[in-house]
């Protein structure tokens, strides 16, 4: 059983990982069938987990900074 902010703690450690490893692809599978639209979510949870997705993509236009050690910090 999920404790409640799993989900959203997954997603969001899903899309830093993918920032962190950029340029990189995130597939979600039918995603309508995880994220209903959100006036049509039923339950707390799936109105969480729809707006955590969605202020994750928002996201996606920003970086982290690059490492010290990195070659594009140079």
């Amino acid at each position: 059983m999920l404790r409640a902010g799993e989900s959203e703690e997954t997603i969001r450690d899903l899309f830093n990982s993918a920032k962190a490893a950029a340029p990189a692809l995130i597939f979600i599978d039918e995603i309508d069938a995880i994220t209903p639209k959100r006036e049509n979510a039923q339950r707390e949870m799936e109105r969480r987990i729809v707006a955590q997705l969605l202020t994750c993509m928002d996201d996606l236009g920003t970086r982290p900074p690059p490492a010290q050690d990195s070659k594009r910090y140079k």
